[in-house]
């Protein structure tokens, strides 16, 4: 049996380090940020409805988002009103797009090959508007890997954390 050396040891560690945190960053916590208008007065809003006129997912994905989103609003304490007579007036945008990755994998004799892999990621875009000025007062923006692109229930999740960080009535 062939002995390594303390450099062949500190390398073997190195490479499964960059192999174990390239795998963590491969299924990537969800990416929030969130911004508020200053001047937004959140305890005045009581309703919310859902802005006309937007269609950016399919019909099952746009549904999966609804009711999650309207879900979340919901249990903050927010009521579902008509588009005319809402406080708040959500927009939303969404987006996928494959990435091609460069995978870290460790050889046998230490160093790390990097092979190319393709991933799919998404982003989320929600927008609270006030509906009697016409003026964004929330917005919040999540972003990731997409496990399954086909899967709509991937969306809970991030709607979920998103509106985590949206204020309680």
């Amino acid at each position: 049996m062939q002995r390594t050396t303390p450099l062949q040891s500190v390398a073997i560690l190195f490479a499964a380090t960059l192999f174990l945190v390239s795998s963590c960053s491969r299924d990537p916590e969800l990416a929030i940020k969130v911004s508020r208008d200053p001047g937004a007065n959140f305890q005045s809003y009581r309703t919310f409805a859902w802005q006309s006129g937007q269609r950016k997912f399919s019909e099952r994905g746009e549904k999966r988002l609804r009711v999650t989103v309207d879900q979340e609003l919901v249990a903050k304490g927010y009521r579902k009103a008509p588009e005319k007579d809402a406080d708040l007036l959500i927009k939303y945008l969404g987006a996928q797009e494959r990435q091609l990755i460069q995978k870290p994998i460790v050889t046998s004799r230490g160093p790390t090959m990097l092979l190319p892999e393709t991933v799919d990621t998404g982003a989320l875009r929600l927008q609270f508007v006030d509906r009697k000025n016409n003026r964004v007062v929330w917005q919040g923006d999540a972003s990731g890997v997409v496990r399954d692109p086909n899967n709509v229930t991937e969306v809970t999740p991030a709607v979920k954390k998103l509106l985590a960080k949206f204020p309680n009535r």
